[in-house]
């Protein structure tokens, strides 16, 4: 597991017009987490892999 910002995410994991669709809503999913005080947010699954069209993200928040 490696800790990182929404800019590392975004520069990491953003690197086409699919996958910038996905970032959108990690970017919700960001603004949520942090609406509520969230610890961790964690993205898993196709999207943190080099596949070029991953279906969606995998995502756990956890909470205070």
């Amino acid at each position: 597991m490696q800790a990182c910002t929404d800019a590392e995410v975004a520069r990491w994991f953003g690197l086409n017009a699919h996958r910038h669709k996905l970032l959108e809503r990690i970017r919700n999913w960001i603004s949520l987490a942090r609406a509520v005080r969230a610890r961790r947010l964690l993205l898993d699954g196709s999207f943190v892999t080099a596949k070029d069209e991953p279906g969606d993200v995998d995502a756990v928040v956890l909470l205070p």
